[in-house]
């Protein structure tokens, strides 16, 4: 997710998207070309139980920096052990 927010930064347009292997968060993030990114996903409580939570936010590229380093930060208290198909 990190690496792709990154390109967008630079490339203004293309898509980034997240999915957590349990199902609870998904969410794509758009680029219109000009510096404008749409975010739009869901969260759930229970895959299972129906609850979800449907969003979409409107950002730009001025904020994209903070939403990087927030990740990278992350990543460096939790980091990346195996793959999806491990």
């Amino acid at each position: 997710m990190r690496d792709d927010l990154a390109r967008l930064y630079e490339n203004l347009d293309g898509e980034a998207g997240f999915a957590n292997l349990d199902g609870y968060l998904a969410f794509d993030v758009k680029g219109d070309g000009i510096g404008h990114f749409t975010i739009e996903g869901d969260a759930g409580e229970d895959p299972g139980s129906g609850q979800r939570l449907a969003f979409r936010l409107e950002v730009d590229q001025t904020q994209l920096p903070a939403i990087i380093k927030s990740l990278e930060e992350a990543l460096r208290g939790f980091p990346i052990q195996g793959s999806p198909g491990e």
